[in-house]
């Protein structure tokens, strides 16, 4: 079943599909503050297969709309169709919903194409990342960003203070964050997870050629594979930062150390950083609150190094998430071209 919240503009605008299509539509009309829709009313509502959202409904800024269609994401496995009409591309608000994985989006004005988007966004797999690019063209100049690299085979380490924190997520996230802005990148599994073998498994649309996978523009090698090729970046995912491995990180300048803001989270982050703590490096806090995220300052201001928040991802292959931590993580490499 489809779930439409709609304006009393548009409450028509579906009709046609439930005579031609034999779809079951629930709709509800009005104005609708999505945050608490999604907190109260969505529970009555789990077996709906779509959610269809008309903006003209919606009473939320558009912080709270993309707060709200997070929280909804992380409960709920619905597909979300956002019905923006008229919004331009490259608006902020497309941006950002594309940045937390909304990709069908409708917005076109007049009835007969908007039914033309709407259909491509409910019917089969829906739309892709590749069917937004359209969206991320800045608005009125036709402009899309452009980037230098500064090297080459530059090598980016990432590691955990402990075990499933976010670090081969954010390592992967960042690997295709370069490939998506137009670097040779690879992903390179130096620990011993052996979560390279099971990608192919459990993902059909990577492929694999010499028993090197690559999907998105990213080569992952396995541990031990020898990287024949020449990158603009390598990144390494050593996961858990220990003894055996703590070279990798005292041999390079570029290192990235993953962490977290519970308790004893924190309690490692402060045993590893003093292991290390006249080696270059920036603290990532993945899987936090912004209430979390507050009660941090005093406690990284006590240790004196470079922090930033990640968003919450679910995606491995998601580049645009953090694009803008990720950005200013290696601004020393990276240069748009104006």
């Amino acid at each position: 079943m489809i779930l439409y919240l709609s304006s009393n503009e548009n409450m028509g605008l579906l009709d046609y599909l439930i005579d031609d299509k034999k779809l079951v539509i629930k709709k509800l009309l009005g104005e609708f503050n999505l945050n608490k829709f999604v907190i109260h009313d969505m529970r009555n509502l789990s077996h709906c297969t779509q959610i269809i959202i008309d903006l003209k409904a919606v009473t939320d800024t558009e912080e709270e709309v993309i707060n709200a269609i997070t929280a909804f994401k992380a409960i709920y496995n619905a597909r979300i169709v956002i019905l923006a009409e008229g919004l331009n591309h490259g608006e902020n608000l497309l941006r950002k919903l594309i940045d937390i994985e909304v990709y069908n989006l409708v917005t076109a004005e007049t009835i007969k194409d908007m039914r033309k988007e709407i259909e491509q966004c409910i019917i089969g797999e829906g739309m892709t990342y590749q069917d937004c690019l359209k969206f991320m063209v800045d608005i009125d100049t036709g402009y899309t960003r452009k980037f230098n690299f500064k090297g080459q085979n530059i090598k980016i380490v990432v590691a955990g203070v402990m075990h499933r924190i976010g670090t081969t997520t954010t390592a992967m996230n960042l690997a295709n964050y370069l490939a998506g802005i137009g670097a040779k990148v690879c992903y390179v599994e130096k620990n011993k997870s052996g979560h390279m073998k099971m990608m192919s498994m459990f993902y059909n649309e990577l492929s694999n050629k010499d028993s090197i996978i690559e999907y998105k523009g990213v080569r992952y090698y396995s541990n031990g594979q020898k990287i024949e090729s020449d990158y603009h970046f390598i990144i390494y995912d050593i996961g858990k930062l220990t003894d055996k491995n703590i070279s990798i990180f005292k041999n390079n300048n570029n290192n990235i150390l993953c962490a977290g803001t519970k308790p004893y989270e924190v309690k490692m982050l402060y045993k590893i950083v003093e292991m290390i703590f006249d080696i270059e490096m920036d603290i990532v806090f993945s899987l936090t609150s912004y209430r979390e995220g507050n009660k941090m300052e005093k406690l990284m201001s006590e240790l004196g190094k470079r922090y930033y928040y990640l968003d919450y991802s679910h995606d491995l292959f998601n580049g645009n998430v953090n694009k803008e931590v990720f950005n200013r993580l290696l601004e020393d490499h990276i240069e748009e071209v104006l």
